[in-house]
């Protein structure tokens, strides 16, 4: 799983909601952070989700997820933003985009919504295997 989000409380709240709920985090706090990441060790054979917030001071929320998308298809990107309307609705269409979650977010729904997202890489993984 991995967290992108520029607001370091925000950022360690969702780790804590999603490490209590047994899923492994790492965060980053932009975009160039969360790419960089990626080409480090493992990352992109164990991440099998990324949680992007939109609006971040390095590297736009948008920019990010056509990157991930464009580098690991198979990982579900989650829209994780308090965005105007406007931009929200641009970002969630992105091509790569399964889910979005509108901050402030409960507990229960960014687990109902990590559990999905997860639950898709593992079918798109497996898909990608058998082409």
């Amino acid at each position: 799983m991995l967290v992108v989000d520029d607001d370091e409380i925000v950022r360690q709240n969702v780790r804590q909601v999603l490490e209590r709920g047994g899923f492994q985090v790492v965060t980053a706090n932009n975009g160039g952070e969360a790419i960089a990441l990626m080409a480090q060790g493992d990352n992109a054979a164990t991440v099998s989700t990324l949680l992007c917030d939109l609006t971040m001071p390095e590297g736009r929320g948008a920019e990010v997820i056509a990157h991930f998308h464009r580098l690991y298809p198979v990982i579900p990107i989650v829209v994780f933003s308090g965005a105007e309307p406007d931009e929200y609705v641009e970002a969630i269409s992105h091509p790569g985009v399964s889910d979005w979650l509108r901050k402030p977010a409960t507990r229960a729904a960014i687990l109902e919504k990590i559990r999905g997202a997860v639950h898709l890489h593992a079918l798109r993984k497996r898909d990608f295997q058998l082409s």
